[in-house]
């Protein structure tokens, strides 16, 4: 679990875009926060998720059950279900051995949206990311909630480069500062860059 914060030394208001996991074959979890001019925001660890499932059947839209989520490691499954004469759109889910992932499949043959949310360690009602994934038919994709984090940000219009949390160390809090970098022709422009943790002791 990381807790970033995020400063923005400049006098426009900015819109950072945080993305955790992904990489590979996998899907990312994203979200965004507002930073004011000269502001700082404290994104806190994420600690739980929870997921829904929805789908255009027989032309009307079905909505699953929620599941709530202590982590990766879960394959979760949208299926329909009949109890009597009673057709039920449920979510359902099972372990995997893989900690960092959750998997998605639809068994229901037409586009299925799920929707992840992932809520702060402290506060389980604050939603920190969030992201909807369509799964095209029976079909099935891989999320990915490893602890590494990538950034970019949109100042004034600009949009800064991508910059990603150390892979390397896993777990350490990241700063990520937003910056004022004119051109050399003296046009607006701006920066994202990541702070180097402060040496224990300093």
């Amino acid at each position: 679990m990381t807790q970033i914060t995020a400063v923005n030394s400049t006098d426009q208001s900015a819109q950072l875009t945080i993305s955790k996991g992904g990489g590979g074959k996998t899907q990312a979890l994203s979200g965004q926060i507002s930073v004011a001019a000269e502001g700082v925001v404290i994104v806190p660890p994420v600690k739980t998720y929870t997921v829904h499932a929805s789908a255009m059947l027989e032309g009307s839209a079905w909505f699953t059950n929620t599941l709530r989520l202590p982590g990766g490691g879960w394959g979760l499954t949208a299926r329909i279900e009949k109890s009597g004469e009673v057709l039920s759109f449920v979510l359902v889910n099972a372990p995997i051995d893989d900690p960092d992932l959750i998997t998605l499949a639809s068994a229901v043959g037409e586009p299925t949206t799920f929707t992840i949310t992932a809520q702060a360690a402290d506060a389980p009602d604050q939603t920190v990311l969030s992201s909807q994934l369509v799964v095209q038919g029976d079909d099935g994709l891989a999320v990915g909630l490893a602890d590494t984090y990538a950034f970019y940000a949109v100042v004034g219009g600009f949009t800064t480069d991508t910059v990603e949390a150390d892979p390397d160390r896993p777990g350490q809090e990241v700063t990520v500062q937003i910056v004022a970098q004119p051109t050399d022709s003296g046009d607006a422009a701006y920066g994202l860059v990541l702070v180097a943790p402060a040496a224990k002791g300093a």
